[in-house]
């Protein structure tokens, strides 16, 4: 509008230019004569305004021209393409993976943790997580009353093959020694799994967790707490992992397994720690929401902080595990609220709250498969 505005003022000052006359002042009588003889040397004045006016029309043509240039130019830099949105691209903004695809999956290594599992299934029921369910087990290992106890809670068993300990065990604590079983579950897109959750037997689900089925990464985890010194570490904890099933990953491990270099002592979590550092995506806290964390921190803000928003709360071995109460000594299927209430009689402290968590959920899965469990004894 300016370079337009401009033109148009130089135009009329050409036109004036064009158009104007001198002011008259008499011709001295000796210049007549000479004058008639000069007229036939100079162009007519009408011809002069003409080469001007056509001048200034064009000037003002060029300007107009500029500026509609001008306008397109900066229309096209303010184009908005949601105004103008057109339904043309059907794919979608994140690859979703398919609720068929991806399943919940735990191990059971010994009768021990049937209980447990069982009730860590009722938890995924009562927020209605659908996901399919699958439960590693060693063929050989178990009770039948076991399997009946996981299958009843909605659990199904899966037998998976014993991946021997490397070095013969040598230097590895023993309750971890069958625990190398878990690598078994990269080989699970055999059966159609694109996405898995792993969860451990004495964990329990507090809300759901959808938004993790489609992070981009093949491992992800949550850093492990210790109850000694250092406490809070950046090696990753084991007992919830997010993974993407590969068969190639599993035969690249399971070849290194004898020969990487880690800590035997503390089993799988340690292989897993050496074999994923630099590609492990770190999850907080709140999906693996490890009962150490209160109790190495009593007075820190960091347990507070987080329990409302816990997806996942671990029973680890640094705290009773509650399902401990219910050994094969006691009858619990006929006495499973005496027996599980023992457990809040004798816990006293900074755990009583996480505590009833555990004894909730386990009244739950009394009420709802009191009658299939029972039926398994």
């Amino acid at each position: 509008m300016l370079t337009l505005t401009r033109a148009f003022s130089k135009s009329v000052l050409l036109l004036k230019s064009a158009i104007s006359f001198p002011v008259y002042e008499p011709v001295p009588q000796d210049d007549i004569e000479g004058s008639h003889a000069s007229k036939s040397s100079d162009p007519p004045r009408r011809g002069r305004v003409y080469c001007l006016l056509c001048l200034a029309l064009g000037c003002i043509a060029g300007a107009i021209i500029a500026s509609c240039s001008i306008a397109r130019s900066r229309h096209r830099r303010h184009y908005n393409p949601v105004g103008l949105y057109q339904d043309i691209n059907s794919f979608p903004i994140v690859s979703n993976s398919k609720p068929e695809s991806r399943a919940i999956v735990t191990s059971l290594y010994t009768d021990e943790y049937a209980l447990s599992v069982a009730t860590l299934g009722q938890t995924l029921s009562s927020h209605n997580i659908i996901e399919r369910r699958l439960v590693m087990y060693l063929p050989g290992r178990l009770s039948s009353r076991s399997l009946c106890i996981v299958a009843a809670a909605g659990w199904e068993p899966v037998p998976v093959a014993r991946i021997p300990a490397p070095h013969h065990g040598e230097g590895i604590t023993p309750r971890f020694m069958e625990t190398y079983a878990k690598l078994n579950m990269w080989g699970f897109d055999k059966m159609g799994i694109d996405v898995l959750l792993y969860l451990d037997g004495d964990t329990l689900v507090r809300n759901r967790f959808d938004e993790l089925w489609d992070l981009p990464y093949s491992f992800a985890a949550v850093p492990d707490v210790y109850g000694g010194e250092p406490s809070f570490t950046i090696s990753l904890n084991s007992g919830v992992l997010l993974v993407r099933p590969s068969s190639a990953v599993m035969e690249d491990m399971l070849s290194k397994l004898e020969t990487t270099s880690f800590p035997r002592i503390e089993g799988d979590q340690a292989f897993l720690n050496t074999y994923f550092a630099p590609q492990t995506l770190c999850l907080p806290y709140i999906y693996n929401g490890n009962l150490a964390i209160k109790l190495v921190a009593p007075d820190s803000d960091v347990w507070a902080s987080i329990k409302n928003e816990l997806r996942i709360v671990h029973y680890t071995s640094t705290v009773i595990k509650p399902f401990w109460y219910l050994s094969d000594g006691v009858e619990w299927s006929r006495n499973w609220n005496q027996s599980i209430h023992k457990l809040m009689e004798g816990e006293k402290g900074e755990l009583r709250e996480e505590m009833q968590w555990w004894s909730d959920a386990w009244d739950d899965l009394m009420e709802q498969h009191f009658t299939s469990l029972d039926a398994c004894s």
